[in-house]
């Protein structure tokens, strides 16, 4: 329930006491303080004690469980979607990734909750391109793809390209940010191939996947904005410091602007 819900509730409980003690007769006053006395309170005070506990934490566990079945729901649904391989033109030029507005366009067209996939799987002899995600979801991702890129193909795949060998073994790092209160800037334009290479120099014989995991992010912008109007209305000891805080107040508002997506490589 929400607030508005809870203080009805509560306004409701204040006026049905109302009710009720304006229409006990003096009689009924005596036989009350006489319960009282004898202590027969005690048994129906212990039950209104443990409902008391009971009901929010039966509704808090009821409210989880509910939770956490749709989010199961929601990553069956996106395991058991369809797979496709990207395939580009072989005329197109190096896309300049300062130029790419992709994430943007799917931080706004992904269903809720859930994640899109994008696979890029190479060994000494193939490379591999694939989109994974629920039905809705690829078909989403799809369109914000050839919207940013006209001419881009698709092909369902028959095998999946992130398969190994029965006989290898599978090693793997995952990277999160750390903190949303920076942007990520990357010290290359490929900052992964050269950890892809060392890797493979390291166990001979291999296969490299770069899965990039992303879902649209409800939380961050709002925490962004909360804190920049935290840094406005923060009082500084001194003109200085209170013109580093607007200054940051700034960096946050410009980043609030922005859509977020959660992202995991």
């Amino acid at each position: 329930m929400d607030k508005d819900t809870w203080q009805m509730a509560g306004l409701a409980l204040v006026a049905l006491g109302v009710v009720v003690l304006t229409s006990i007769e003096p009689r009924q006053w005596r036989a009350l303080r006489h319960w009282f006395r004898e202590g027969r309170w005690i048994p129906w005070a212990v039950l209104l004690l443990v409902l008391l506990i009971a009901l929010p934490l039966a509704y808090a566990l009821r409210r989880r469980r509910r939770a956490r079945q749709a989010a199961l729901a929601v990553q069956e649904q996106v395991a058991s979607g369809p797979t496709y391989l990207l395939l580009p033109r072989a005329d197109w030029r190096p896309v300049d990734p300062a130029r790419v507005k992709l994430w943007g366009r799917l931080a706004s067209a992904l269903p809720r909750d859930e994640h899109i996939a994008f696979e890029i799987v190479g060994s000494g002899t193939e490379l591999a391109f694939a989109l994974h995600g629920s039905p809705e979801g690829v078909r989403a991702a799809l369109a914000q793809i050839k919207a940013e890129w006209p001419g881009v193909q698709r092909r369902g795949v028959t095998e999946d390209p992130a398969r190994l060998p029965e006989d290898w073994h599978v090693h793997w790092c995952e990277i999160a940010p750390a903190t949303w209160e920076e942007d990520i800037l990357p010290l290359s334009a490929d900052p992964l191939r050269a950890v892809f290479t060392e890797i493979n120099g390291v166990v001979g014989r291999g296969r490299a996947m770069l899965q990039i995991i992303a879902r649209a992010d409800f939380g961050t912008r709002r925490a962004v904005g909360q804190k920049a109007v935290a840094k406005r209305g923060e009082k500084a000891p001194h003109a200085g410091v209170q013109a580093l805080r607007r200054k940051e107040a700034s960096r946050l508002e410009k980043r609030f602007e922005r859509t977020f997506l959660q992202v995991t490589l």
